[in-house]
């Protein structure tokens, strides 16, 4: 099994650490990024731990949820890959941050 990060997902989570950097410190933006990616990397043993997001999930692909605080990560898998999309603050309103299942890139 192998872990991938889109671009969207990369691009979200800079976001994230540009936020926590300009609200709070430098340290606090570091320790949530590697608690968030360690989080991810759970699902190198168990892709499935995820719970399933109906409303994003597609014929050709089933994205999952992993809950980290107040944070989402949002993922499918793919034979071998584990494809994480997104990372989704849960504070916001899912229509201002949200993309549908075919924005997404792989």
């Amino acid at each position: 099994m192998r872990l991938v990060y889109t671009s969207t997902a990369r691009k979200r989570l800079r976001n994230i650490l540009e936020y926590i950097r300009s609200e709070h410190s430098e340290k606090r933006a570091s320790t949530f990024q590697k608690r968030v990616l360690d989080r991810s990397e759970e699902l190198l043993d168990h892709p499935l731990k995820g719970h399933p997001i109906p409303t994003l999930t597609t014929p050709e692909r089933a994205y999952r949820g992993l809950s980290f605080g107040r944070h989402l990560t949002i993922y499918h898998v793919d034979n071998d890959h584990i494809h994480v999309t997104d990372f989704f603050d849960t504070k916001q309103h899912p229509a201002n941050a949200w993309m549908k299942a075919d924005t997404f890139t792989c």
